[in-house]
């Protein structure tokens, strides 16, 4: 691998675990600063108006996103993540059983949750890449040298 590629991927690691991290990490924080607007926003998205529910989805998304962002057991928090966004987009996003009105919206709501648990399933795959607590702990990522040819690898030498 060129020097100019490898310094690219070691750069771009840790801004994409900041890009991904943020979304979490930032919608915990204001859920904890906003407790009662995020128990109306979860009963407008006709869950229960639960505090428990709301507890455990703030404490999901910190250590999923901080976990990300320090690369720390990335790839655990990662899976984490994508436990938690999956089925919350299946029940606040259902789009096909919203008017017609709201449709289009709750769409692109539902596939940004896809989209957010497809990063958070790359980093469960690569791991934390360079410049993280994982790397320097030698936690390998999943796809390594023995990957197909062609196949990404975070493998550095």
């Amino acid at each position: 691998m060129s020097r100019s590629r490898q310094a690219a991927i070691e750069l771009l690691f840790p801004v994409a675990r900041v890009m991904l991290s943020a979304t979490f990490v930032i919608s915990a924080v204001r859920h904890i600063t906003h407790w009662s607007a995020a128990l109306d926003e979860m009963a407008g998205d006709g869950m229960p108006r639960s505090s428990l529910l709301l507890t455990g989805s703030i404490v999901l998304r910190l250590i999923g996103g901080l976990s990300i962002l320090f690369g720390c057991y990335a790839r655990a928090g990662a899976a984490l993540l994508v436990v938690f966004v999956v089925p919350a987009a299946l029940l606040a996003h259902n789009f096909w059983a919203m008017p017609a009105a709201r449709q289009t919206h709750e769409l692109i709501e539902f596939l940004n949750n896809l989209a957010m648990a497809a990063g958070a399933l790359l980093v469960v795959l690569n791991g934390a890449g360079p410049w993280s607590i994982d790397a320097a702990k030698g936690r390998l990522p999943l796809l390594r040298d023995n990957s197909p040819p062609n196949a990404l690898s975070t493998e550095f030498k």
